[in-house]
């Protein structure tokens, strides 16, 4: 039986609370046609990088929490959570292909840039609330990477 259900997609994720015990079940969210995304992921205008992955994980979260309601699923808490790559207060989402990954490495080559992870958890026990958030914030510094490291990190991924 799980203890909470998981509103990501993220085998990373997956592989942390495996690591730590908790035991899950997978609640995915629509990403796309033909209705559309339960969750809009994209960034408002204005909005900063950190109040912007605040805000998607808790969107995911209470989204996630409405879907129980929907399907009659047992009532457990929800956990979701978000993570951007911020280099010079431009949010890099995940690269569509090839191209975009060497561009995105090049870019992050010898220098510093964030990494913030958002967490948001709620339960049918808040009705009402707002999901209950906490982001963590990472400073990462790539050395110089390579044409060739570039080249055949992309052709791995």
């Amino acid at each position: 039986m799980s203890d909470v259900y998981l509103a990501s997609r993220s085998a990373r994720r997956r592989e942390l609370l495996k690591q730590i015990g908790v035991k899950f079940e997978p609640l995915m969210l629509r990403l796309s046609a033909p209705r559309g995304a339960d969750v809009d992921e994209s960034r408002h205008d204005g909005e900063s990088p950190g109040d912007y992955v605040e805000r998607v994980a808790r969107e995911k979260a209470d989204c996630a929490l409405r879907i129980l309601g929907m399907r009659a699923l047992s009532h457990k808490p929800v956990l979701a959570a978000d993570t951007v790559v911020i280099c010079d207060d431009d949010v890099l989402g995940k690269p569509a292909n090839p191209d975009e990954a060497a561009i995105f490495l090049k870019r992050l080559s010898g220098r510093t840039h964030e990494v913030r992870t958002a967490v948001a958890v709620t339960s049918p026990a808040l009705q009402g609330v707002q999901a209950l958030s906490a982001v963590s914030l990472s400073q990462v510094t790539f050395r110089e990477l390579s044409e060739a490291e570039i080249k055949r990190y992309c052709e791995t991924a």
